[in-house]
């Protein structure tokens, strides 16, 4: 059940951008709040069809508020967000669009071999999914008072990835 407080995370999300970025256009903050409507909703939603429908929900919305931004550039992939990338870069922390998939694998990479030097070794492997699932974990830890209920199959590495999202 969604209430008010999902919209509040939507917009806690909102605000977790840099508003100098984002001034050559609305395009790019209609993706931060099209990528937090997903994060919020979407990553609640076990249903294939309620995930698509949601989708649809979405497409609507956009198309009617954000008209003047076609739909290819509007859920263009990867819709990810994340603040650990601009850090891994030596900036600071800055709540940014992931340009490529493999350019993400390599700071999720560098940090689970920081991990490994620094802890116990974690023997994984990082597929897109588990590297979305951790930049998920870590836009809600970012969040104050962010907290999450990892749900899986024992084994399914749950627990490594929210140490490696730390």
């Amino acid at each position: 059940q969604f209430n008010l407080k999902d919209v509040g995370n939507i917009f806690q999300g909102l605000l977790k951008t840099n508003g100098a970025l984002y001034k050559d256009g609305a395009a790019k903050f209609a993706r931060v709040w099209l990528h937090e409507c997903l994060r919020v909703f979407s990553d609640r939603l076990v249903c294939q069809s309620d995930q698509a429908e949601l989708q649809t929900i979405l497409e609507k919305v956009s198309s009617k508020h954000f008209g003047n931004i076609s739909k290819d550039d509007m859920f263009a992939q990867p819709l990810i967000f994340t603040s650990f990338q601009s850090e891994a870069g030596g900036n600071e922390r800055q709540y940014l669009p992931v340009k490529d998939m493999p350019a993400l694998r390599k700071v999720v990479e560098d940090q689970l071999h920081e991990h490994n030097e620094n802890f116990a070794a974690m023997n994984l492997v990082l597929f897109d999914d588990a590297i979305n699932h951790v930049c998920r974990i870590s836009r809600i830890t970012d969040n104050a008072c962010g907290h999450a209920l990892l749900v899986g199959v024992g084994g399914s590495g749950k627990q490594s990835l929210a140490r490696l999202a730390s």
